[in-house]
């Protein structure tokens, strides 16, 4: 696996998402601080992955995206973050990767779609495909025949 930098666009990219998803305060000082602190975790992840030391000190610089409907967009530029940025051993208790899952679920929660499905599945929902899966092979079976 292989890990950069992103560039203070994709981190923007991230921050004007979690703006209008309304996951973070659209104050600037809030919206600097995200931004450094999604940025450092990627920087931590490379300095990690790469046994360097990283820039705590390298500046963030804001510039606000509109997303209308780029739902794919957002939770295409969420899973290059999470790849960049999982490398260090603390990544998963860090806040960049709380503010990660909130921005993934707020997408998937915006996806017109997603809120015209079921909430629970259940028969009534679903049929069974007519296999089972036993010791890592998958074996076929109508569904006659298991209900037999």
């Amino acid at each position: 696996m292989s890990a950069y930098v992103l560039p203070d666009e994709h981190i923007s990219y991230l921050v004007s998402a979690a703006i209008q998803y309304q996951i973070i305060q659209d104050t600037p000082l809030e919206i600097n601080r995200i931004g450094e602190v999604l940025l450092k975790e990627n920087h931590k992840s490379v300095a990690y992955r790469y046994r360097e030391k990283f820039d705590e000190e390298e500046r963030y610089s804001f510039t606000f995206y509109r997303l209308e409907t780029q739902w794919p967009q957002v939770l295409s530029a969420c899973k290059c973050w999470n790849y960049q940025a999982c490398e260090h051993p603390d990544f998963k208790q860090s806040e960049a990767y709380e503010l990660y899952l909130r921005l993934v679920f707020s997408t998937i929660s915006n996806i017109p779609e997603v809120n015209h499905t079921h909430w629970c599945i259940g028969s009534d929902v679903i049929e069974p495909a007519g296999f089972v899966i036993a010791a890592g092979m998958l074996e076929l079976w109508r569904v006659t025949e298991v209900n037999e």
